[in-house]
This record gives C-alpha cells, structure tokens and sequence, in this order.
C-alpha cells in the first residue's frame, strides 16, 4: 500500500464525516422531537470531533510513515467513494420534516454507512501514533448515543430498540475486525530490537521491554516459563525434572 493511496484513504474518510455534519445539522433543523433535537445536536457535535480527528491523522501521514493497513486500498477508496453517492440523497432529504420513525430510520441508514472498517482501522492508528485514544472511544460513545435516545422514547416503536442493539454490535464486530487488522499488518513490518538486552524501540523512539511493547500494541499477556537450555543454564539442580513451562507470571 502506497504513501499516497493510505492519503486518499484519510481524505476520504474526512469527507464523509463532513457530510455527516451536513446531515445532522439539517437534521437538528427540521425536528420537532425533544428527544430527537437532542440527539441530532450531539450527533452533530460528535461528527466535528471526528472531522478534527480526521484532519490529525491526515497532517500526521503527510509527516509521517503510518503503517499499512489495508491488504486492497484500491477496493477501500471505491467503498468509500460510493458511500458518497449513498449519503448524498439523506442529506437532502434530512432538511424536510420528519416523524420520529423516519428521522430515526434516517439515522440508522447514515451510521450504518458510516461503520465501515476503515474508519476503525485509522482511528485506532491515530491512537497508537499519538497517544491520543479519544478517537476510538468517541466513536465508540458516537453510536451509544443512538441507543439511549431509543429507549427514552419507550415503547413507541418497540422494533427500533432491536436495530439500536444490531447496530452497536455492528461497529463492535467492525472495531475488533479493525483491531486485528491494524495489529496484524504492523506484525507484518520489521520491529527494531536491541540485539543485546532485546528491547524493543517505540514509535517515539523510547526502548520498552518486549513485554511492554508487545501488551501496549497488541493488548497481549505473556506466560512465563523456563526453556530447556535456561533450566540446565540456570537451575542445574532441577534439570533432569520435567521442564517448568506456562505457568502465569
């Protein structure tokens, strides 16, 4: 994956979420729904936060290297751009009064176009390169806003609690696919070790022990025991024993 494609990538993602700004603010505009007006306002004021990540992590790549992530980012840029061509008929028809189903359909339609992995991926590297986490956890809280807003309005429309709950456990699978991506991808490139004491250097530069490096970026625990060779090394006395191995330390 080139420099320049993980770019168009960025930029398009940022543009999506700038759409998304455009929606709900003609959401707010048109709602009569206390509840609704509500949501629409911290919808809308989420979607800046996540313009301003988008723009982080856009001035970050142009600066530096951001690991690869996508295994096809020709097929992702298409995704992506298609979703331009879907969202741009719900921000013209979010501007027109809307009943509380239609509104809230609406928005289902919106943020389930807007779960696409890569907005997960590329949040969680803007985490890992600054050390900025707000990002995963805002969208994260993004998407619980909907479904606190569903049960406020009870029993209304009993259906929509249930595409409320799909929905969150949509971008939960779609966070954890984008975990395991990112994760696997920076697997793939060479990790820098000291050749002596074997520790591993940081992204900012900084030497951590491997159990360190490894539990921060891949949220990994390590089980200790003793190799054959360190057992006859260290412990002779106990050598002849069965090897010690995967006890927890």
């Amino acid at each position: 994956m080139s420099h320049e494609e993980h770019l168009k990538i960025i930029e398009e993602c940022l543009a999506l979420d700038t759409m998304a700004i455009r929606f709900y603010k003609a959401m707010a505009g048109s709602s009569r729904e206390s509840v609704l007006q509500s949501l629409w306002r911290n919808m809308l004021n989420d979607e800046k936060e996540h313009v301003c990540y988008w723009k982080k992590l856009l001035n970050y790549a142009r600066t530096e290297k951001v690991p690869p992530v996508f295994d096809q980012p020709a097929r992702i840029l298409e995704e992506l751009r298609d979703l331009h061509n879907t969202v741009n008929p719900l921000i013209e028809q979010a501007g027109r009064p809307q009943d509380t189903a239609s509104a809230l359909l609406m928005c289902y339609q919106i943020e389930f176009y807007l779960m696409h992995p890569a907005f997960g991926a590329l949040f969680h590297i803007l985490g890992k390169k600054t050390g900025d986490m707000s990002a995963e956890k805002g969208y994260a809280d993004h998407i619980g806003r909907i479904q606190t807003a569903v049960e406020k309005l009870g029993d209304r429309r009993p259906e929509f609690r249930i595409i409320a709950g799909l929905m969150d456990r949509l971008w939960t699978a779609h966070y954890k696919q984008a975990l395991q991506l990112a994760d696997i991808r920076a697997l793939q490139n060479l990790i820098p070790i000291c050749m002596h004491c074997k520790k591993v250097r940081n992204d900012e530069g900084f030497w951590d022990k491997v159990e360190t490096y490894v539990g921060r970026h891949f949220h990994a625990d390590f089980s200790h025991g003793i190799c054959p060779e360190c057992m006859v090394k260290y412990y002779p006395e106990y050598a002849d024993d069965e090897p010690v191995s995967g006890k927890s330390g």
